[in-house]
């Protein structure tokens, strides 16, 4: 079954046997390039709701048809979903949507409609993070919801359910490419390509070697929901775990680190974006503090390297008619943090510090 046309999710949702009244409305929503998402109006209320979010997993990319994806993806998501709505703390402020259902065999999961929320990636762009407040409480919230999924019991069931390769070649792509970007953009001498060569191995092994500690896989400012009515009533929704995998929990911190400075930096927005990110990062750095000198040295490290290559990996999203050299600049601060991760700077610089 294909529910790439709302006429045909029209009638799948009249197969479901959940008691849905009668369909007033389906519209697409924008979410992301891979997936189609809908939400599904009704004529009256079910169980308090008007309406429901269907998200439909295809064996290929929404925005680029000819790109084929293995639609399996969507069972990580809803194992993800189930486990952390299972055990995530009740009062964090990042929390998860409700499953309603899961369709295995059609791809199909319906989950509670959270409205029109906007992402973390609009609300900096918007530059709508005006109190210092919340942007410190967005960054703590963050860390605080990322340290419980790193530190997870991971079960023999969950890594069975969730050590797979199509995470890990989804988080190979960047490393894969920056020496290439390294030659084709950047002025860069043999000894400093040889590094950046250095580091991608480093980085594509720790990928593949990672054995204990469960990550989402794709923890970005475009998966985080906002709900806020003021300081005190702050609440973020964390969506997407199809990439939700066993992994490297610092790649996790790098990705969302990366794309805040790249949705602030780009659209020249920067109402106390640095706070968010000094909070994010120091919240979930000083978890690490009964770890030795040794150990807390090689996470940062594998965090500066893992931003530098997703700056230059993404750099292309984010180019705008008015900052024209702006890509070369992301690839180049891309470049400069993975040759710092990977030498004694890493010890001594203050890393992140970008506003």
């Amino acid at each position: 079954m294909s529910l790439i046309k709302i006429d045909a999710v029209v009638d799948y949702v009249k197969t479901i046997d959940l008691g849905f009244p009668e369909v007033e409305e389906v519209v697409q929503l924008e979410g992301g390039y891979v997936n189609y998402i809908y939400r599904v109006k009704f004529r009256v209320e079910w169980r308090s709701q008007k309406s429901v979010v269907l998200k439909y997993t295809s064996d290929h990319m929404r925005l680029f048809t000819q790109m084929k994806m293995d639609s399996s993806r969507q069972e990580y998501e809803y194992e993800g979903l189930k486990l952390l709505k299972e055990n995530l703390p009740a009062d964090y402020v990042a929390q998860i949507p409700k499953v309603l259902h899961y369709d295995e065999t059609n791809r199909v999961i319906i989950m509670q409609d959270l409205g029109d929320l906007l992402s973390l990636k609009q609300r900096i762009i918007q530059n709508l993070n005006s109190s210092s407040s919340q942007a410190k409480e967005i960054g703590r919230g963050l860390a605080q919801f990322l340290l419980f999924v790193h530190s997870f019991p991971t079960s023999t069931q969950i890594l069975k359910t969730f050590q797979h390769d199509l995470g890990r070649r989804l988080a190979t792509n960047g490393p894969s490419i920056i020496v290439e970007r390294c030659r084709t953009l950047l002025n860069l001498t043999e000894d400093q390509i040889q590094i950046m060569s250095k580091a991608a191995d480093l980085m594509i092994k720790s990928i593949f070697d990672a054995n204990q500690q469960l990550t989402v896989g794709d923890f970005w400012t475009g998966n985080i929901l906002v709900d806020s009515s003021g300081d005190k009533n702050l609440k973020l929704y964390v969506v997407d775990y199809e990439a939700m995998k066993i992994g490297v929990p610092e790649l996790d911190v790098s990705q969302m680190i990366a794309e805040m400075y790249l949705a602030g930096r780009h659209y020249h927005t920067s109402d106390n974006l640095q706070l968010m990110i000094d909070e994010f990062l120091t919240t979930w750095m000083m978890d690490k503090q009964q770890e030795t000198t040794e150990i807390r040295k090689e996470k940062k490290r594998m965090i500066m390297i893992g931003f530098g290559v997703h700056l230059m990996r993404f750099y292309s999203d984010w180019s705008t008619p008015e900052s024209p050299d702006v890509n070369i600049k992301a690839v180049q601060l891309g470049a400069d943090y993975v040759l710092d991760g990977s030498g004694d700077m890493v010890d001594s610089k203050k890393i992140f510090t970008f506003v």
